[in-house]
């Protein structure tokens, strides 16, 4: 079973520093240079691997989100009478894009097309 820690390949001891430099490290890791020459198999496999990474930075990196996911951690390394109560102690899954969140991206995307045309108009 793979935690958070264990997606970034740090201790659950590490501290807030060693965290974000094992995040950045695992970042770079995972981002190769030319992600449109890759097969589709493989690039939706790095981008899943990606959304572990970025989970995990954004729960360990915070220290009220780390403590309640090691308190998550702790109760299911607990035995339970109820096999269906028991929760997992694998990390939360990734999030999930939907529709919105690329309307979203596109909207963005054509705003700071437009600012940057009337930048050009302009001469900046």
């Amino acid at each position: 079973m793979q935690t958070l820690y264990d997606i970034l390949g740090v201790s659950p001891d590490a501290s807030t520093e060693e965290i974000q430099a094992a995040y950045r490290r695992r970042i770079e890791e995972c981002r190769p240079r030319e992600l449109v020459v890759l097969g589709e198999d493989r690039r939706r496999a790095i981008e899943e691997q990606l959304d572990w990474v970025n989970l995990a930075g954004e729960i360990l990196s915070h220290p009220q989100r780390r403590q309640e996911y090691d308190l998550q951690l702790q109760e299911s390394d607990q035995p339970e009478e109820n096999a269906e109560a028991s929760r997992p102690a694998e990390a939360p899954g990734p999030p999930r894009k939907t529709a919105w969140d690329m309307a979203y991206y596109v909207s963005v995307g054509v705003a700071l097309i437009g600012l940057c045309m009337v930048l050009a108009a302009r001469g900046c």
